[in-house]
């Protein structure tokens, strides 16, 4: 079985750890794993939102 791991570190961390405790909020307390959470994040994701454009220039959901 394939395994991909990933280091996040400085905002992008904090970002993460701010998603992780508000789905635990959201689930009365039951804070998901990494691997869980990065799930959930994927299942959301639509890759033709976040690149529109080849040289990735495109702004994904007015987010910056």
């Amino acid at each position: 079985m394939p395994r991909t791991q990933t280091t996040l570190q400085g905002a992008d961390s904090e970002r993460f750890r701010d998603v992780r405790e508000r789905v635990a909020d959201l689930r009365g307390g039951a804070e998901p794993s990494n691997a869980e959470l990065t799930r959930m994040m994927m299942d959301q994701f639509d890759p033709a939102e976040a690149v529109s454009h080849p040289d990735g220039s495109a702004v994904r959901a007015g987010l910056q």
